[in-house]
Order: structure tokens, then sequence, then C-alpha cells
């Protein structure tokens, strides 16, 4: 199958991987009318993160936002972020320091 279709093989490596690996959820949630997220979300995709999903919405999310940002409020009225594995979520942060202490803790996993 690799010869006759190499750039769909990758794709699909890459979808067994992703299937088969350790998920890594990162729901971002904020108030519409208080400071963005932009920060918290550029330190996710600052770097290659495989096998992790992540979703961005104001509180309370739409009827629409992935199920990922149910019932994740805000702290405080700041942006906060829920990395989750497995589902089972860390305790949400608000900061950039504290997001990256996690990310890694959760990286090593």
């Amino acid at each position: 199958m690799a010869p006759q279709y190499p750039t769909a093989f990758g794709r699909w490596l890459s979808a067994a991987d992703f299937a088969l690996g350790n998920v890594k959820q990162i729901a971002v949630t904020y108030d519409a009318d208080e400071e963005d997220a932009s920060e918290l979300i550029g330190l996710v995709q600052s770097q290659f993160r495989p096998n992790t999903i992540i979703a961005a919405s104001t509180y309370p999310s739409p009827n629409d936002a992935p199920n990922l940002l149910n019932d994740r409020p805000t702290k405080k009225g700041k942006p906060t972020v829920y990395v989750c594995e497995g589902f089972v979520c860390k305790y949400p942060v608000t900061t950039v320091p504290e997001l990256e202490k996690l990310l890694l803790t959760v990286s090593t996993l």
C-alpha cells in the first residue's frame, strides 16, 4: 500500500498513532468582555504537540461548541485552560507560567 499511495500512507500512520496513542485535550474558556486568551492559546500552539486536541470558546460556550468545552467555567473571570488526558482534567490554570509547567508535566505522562 505504501508504494501505491505514499502520501495517504503517511496520513494513515498518523491516524493510527492518534487512535492508539494517549490523546490530550485542551479546553480554553474566556469571557467575551474580559481579556482574550490569545497568549494562552499561542503557547499551546507554539510547539508540535502530537495527539493533542485544542478547543477554545467564550464562556458559557455556545450550543454548537465541542463537548470538551462543556462545564468548563473561567476562574475569577480570567481566561482559563483545562488540560485533560483520558477525559480527566488537571486543575485549571490561568497564567502562562502555570500552563507551561502543566504542559511539561502532561507531556511526560
